[in-house]
């Protein structure tokens, strides 16, 4: 089974949380997808199936969607045995106003039969819950009920009972007794879809922001950057890039490449690192392995992650111990996280000197709009445009430098007949 927020539906969501109206999910369509692969990940373009894959509509009661917490709520659907007879393997949640799909879950056809007594038939009942997860959840769907009136209460009954549970970290199908704590991690509701936003800390996990516009191929030495936030390893690192139908795929030839994360977003617990390609991951000095290396982080502390030679794109690192769809954030909202660490600009200033007697000084203050990790590192050049200045580096300084504006000076200016721009690039990586 998978599942994703349709890129139409996180749109719809900013929209309305900007014009603070409410979010309307009032139905469910099930359809049956010719020849739709339910391990792949989900497709986050699609909208409606054609009419004709239609198979049914459930419309969600106001009782049968409820939150679990202030960022998190859950749709239900009831299919009974007086319901049928169709196969699905497609599951949309629809908002009332625009007909807009907000998710999407692929799953393994599943029948559902109807009861007929003239035919000796039993049907059978299914249950479905989509859960959705981002920040102010509740208020924006404007769920007021909540999920314990009708959802099973998990929290409750693993307070006061123990269970066998398949731990994902073994292999085969070795089982063993857990306590209520790691049960709670590893809850694995095959029912249930989990939409969580913000769930990948991995940064540019996409590789489509490259701020520094590496081209060809691309070789680093240790510690250098490439694409924003991935760096090359201790050995240094080589690898070339293609965007096909706007998905970016790294080719590692050789070294490694490895992103660092910083502790302020990990908390204590399991986390999954997974990827597509075949480069083989690891976080921190643990064992390199395939897509699906889980590790125990410790909150607060700086974290690495590192693949090696293979392709490589879509990587992402989460809480848990099961890999979930990647987290594909819009653009904008991808950039602005780079520039925590990373970030360039220019800015143009005029000043008009002929036959001054004594030298003069051009400078300026920057601001970033949004403060960057440390008080950065700065470099520039300064370009007269054409005039008879002094164009390149000659005599620039840069003072009050802090995380979130930067001052610069260019001296010993004293034949300077047009305006100029200064390129600057700040840099507060880990």
């Amino acid at each position: 089974m998978s599942s994703a927020i349709t890129i139409a539906g996180q749109t719809r969501i900013n929209q309305l949380r900007g014009a603070e109206l409410p979010l309307i999910i009032d139905r469910m369509i099930l359809a049956l997808i010719p020849g739709l692969d339910p391990t792949a990940a989900v497709d986050r373009t699609q909208q409606m199936p054609d009419p004709a894959d239609i198979v049914h509509t459930y419309t969600i009661d106001a009782a049968h969607k409820g939150y679990v917490n202030p960022d998190q709520v859950v749709y239900s659907m009831i299919l009974g045995s007086d319901v049928g007879n169709f196969s699905f393997n497609w599951i949309g949640t629809v908002e009332k106003d625009m007909d807009t799909v907000i998710t999407v879950t692929a799953t393994p056809e599943t029948p559902k039969r109807k009861t007929d007594l003239a035919t000796n038939t039993t049907g059978n009942l299914i249950t479905r819950n989509v859960m959705m997860a981002f920040q102010d959840a509740q208020v924006l769907t404007g769920v007021s009920v909540s999920a314990a009136t009708w959802q099973f209460d998990y929290q409750a009954d693993f307070n006061t009972h123990a269970y066998l549970v398949v731990d994902p970290t073994a292999t085969g199908t070795d089982k063993k007794h857990v306590t209520n704590d790691q049960a709670k991690k590893w809850e694995d509701h095959s029912n249930d879809t989990l939409l969580h936003m913000g769930k990948n800390i991995l940064i540019n996990g996409g590789f489509r922001v490259n701020q520094r516009e590496v081209t060809g191929t691309v070789v680093l030495v240790a510690g250098e950057y490439g694409h924003d936030r991935f760096r090359a390893g201790a050995g240094g690192c080589t690898y070339t890039f293609a965007t096909l139908n706007n998905v970016t795929t790294i080719t590692i030839s050789s070294g490694t490449l490895e992103q660092v994360i910083e502790g302020i977003n990990i908390y204590s617990g399991n986390y999954v690192l997974s990827w597509q390609g075949t480069a083989q991951g690891r976080i921190n000095s643990g064992s390199y392995g395939t897509s699906g290396v889980i590790a125990t982080l410790i909150g607060g502390t700086n974290t690495t992650v590192e693949f090696n030679t293979g392709t490589l794109t879509f990587t992402q690192l989460e809480a848990g111990a099961i890999v979930t769809d990647f987290e594909d954030r819009l653009h904008g909202g991808e950039l602005v996280l780079c520039q925590r660490y990373r970030r360039k600009g220019s800015a143009w200033s005029n000043l008009y000197i002929t036959g001054a007697s004594a030298p003069v000084a051009l400078g300026g203050q920057i601001y970033f709009g949004a403060e960057m990790r440390v008080p950065p590192t700065m470099n520039g050049t300064f370009d007269d445009a054409g005039g008879t200045g002094y164009g390149g580096t000659v005599a620039m300084s840069y003072h009050a430098i802090q995380k979130g504006s930067f001052g610069y000076e260019i001296q010993n200016l004293t034949n300077f007949a047009a305006g100029g721009t200064l390129a600057w690039t700040a840099d507060a990586e880990l």
